[in-house]
């Protein structure tokens, strides 16, 4: 309801400016709002230009912190490596210290044993060996003391010398133990940092991401802006050019997606082709039948004007065309040819229930083009079949030679999508 009112507005408006201003004023703000519509074209392919650049960008943001997490794991697998090494080593260190232990406890049990030793070689050294001599039975039992004293003095100087050995190799392990952990440490320290670095850019990554995701959708809002102030002129320039003067926007809206639901092409398709045509019948022909028709279609062209009560002499049909060779002819609000119509006629009585149906009726027109697009295939939305529909609609066969007609009616059904979604039942 208010995009009729909006309509009905625009359209005073129109006929205000062209009341008042006179034709030339008219033309000049006609000219002046197709400018600008197509100066908000240029700034919404832009804006769309900028946000595919700063989508490709996240996607830059996506691969830089993969390489950042790939450098993180193989720091890590690194670190592991290290850390198996430095824990064998431990391992082995262990048993060092506990094979030293049990050789110290071994030590101090000597060490008493030879105490005692030493403690009878003293006084073996303070004895006077003579007197030593005469105090013992006989003279092998002399030398068998002496070389037992021997013995444990050599004894002792071994296990000295063992000991001091062992604890001298106890260290040297303790300090590669230290050494160790001092490069584990280091390893490890360095692991932190580098994880402290790979978060610091992750998060200013993600700080940059979320800047680059805030102007994306500040851009795609502009967008929407954009394109709506160029709906509105489009909607505007629909009513300065009297577009619809003898359909009105509202009209001509309803009777597409009429036809539409019926046959299942796009309303805005169904709207470009008879915009196309007939400038939504402000501009049905200005010939005759028998002097712009060819003659094979006289006979049906009659036919049909009598059924729906039409003077054949005084019912205009399209001229000949200036530009290129070939015959008018065509009638109605979407200009058909007098044996087309007939082609599309049945299935149009049945949809709107006019019996029989008029090529200069609106609607009747309007789902007339539906059901010739949808006998072409342009019932699935997809643009290929579409634009060949539409060429095929003009020239038949040779829509080939005349693509400027389909790039138009399809181009033109991209705006009135956008106007469509404006509008309400």
């Amino acid at each position: 309801m208010k995009a009729l009112k909006i309509a009905v507005i625009l359209v005073l408006i129109a006929g205000f400016i062209a009341g008042n201003f006179g034709i030339s004023e008219a033309a000049n703000i006609i000219e002046e709002k197709k400018k600008e519509i197509r100066k908000l074209e240029r700034e919404i392919s832009n804006q769309q230009k900028e946000i595919k650049e700063r989508q490709t960008k996240e996607f830059n943001f996506n691969e830089h912190i993969h390489v950042l997490e790939v450098k993180l794991d193989r720091n890590i697998n690194e670190q592991k490596e290290v850390t198996e090494k430095i824990d064998l080593a431990k391992l082995e260190i262990g048993a060092t210290e506990s094979q030293i232990d049990e050789t110290e406890l071994e030590l101090e049990h000597q060490q008493k044993i030879l105490g005692s030793y030493l403690r009878d070689l003293s006084r073996y050294d303070q004895a006077n060996k003579m007197l030593l001599l005469f105090n013992t039975s006989n003279i092998s039992d002399f030398y068998n003391q002496v070389n037992y004293t021997e013995n444990i003095s050599a004894k002792s100087l071994d296990l000295v010398n063992n000991i001091s050995e062992q604890k001298t190799e106890l260290e040297t392990n303790r300090e590669v133990l230290v050494n160790y952990r001092l490069e584990h440490e280091t390893l490890l320290a360095g692991l932190k940092l580098y994880e402290d670095e790979v978060a610091r850019a992750q998060s200013e990554l993600e700080i940059m991401r979320q800047q680059n995701a805030e102007e994306v959708k500040s851009l795609e809002d502009a967008v929407v802006h954009t394109d709506e102030i160029r709906q509105q002129r489009e909607q505007e320039l629909f009513a300065l050019t009297r577009e619809g003067q003898s359909i009105q926007f509202q009209e001509a809206v309803k009777h597409a997606r009429f036809a539409s639901a019926n046959t299942g092409v796009r309303p805005e398709l169904i709207m470009s082709i008879v915009k196309q045509e007939t400038d939504f019948g402000n501009n049905v022909g200005n010939g005759t039948y028998k002097n712009d028709m060819k003659q094979d279609q006289w006979e049906t062209f009659v036919q049909i004007c009598t059924e729906l009560g039409r003077s054949p002499e005084t019912t205009p049909v399209s001229a000949r065309p200036k530009s290129y060779s070939g015959w008018g002819g065509a009638m109605g609000i979407a200009q058909f040819l007098p044996t087309t119509w007939l082609t599309v006629k049945d299935d149009t009585a049945v949809i709107t229930g006019n019996k029989p149906p008029d090529p200069w009726d609106p609607r009747d027109a309007f789902v007339a083009v539906g059901v010739k697009l949808r006998n072409m295939g342009a019932t699935d939305g997809n643009r290929d079949k579409e634009w060949e529909a539409a060429g095929r609609y003009f020239a038949g066969g040779n829509y080939k030679k005349f693509p400027w007609y389909a790039d138009n009616v399809l181009k033109r059904a991209d705006k009135y999508k956008d106007m469509l979604e404006q509008v309400s039942d």
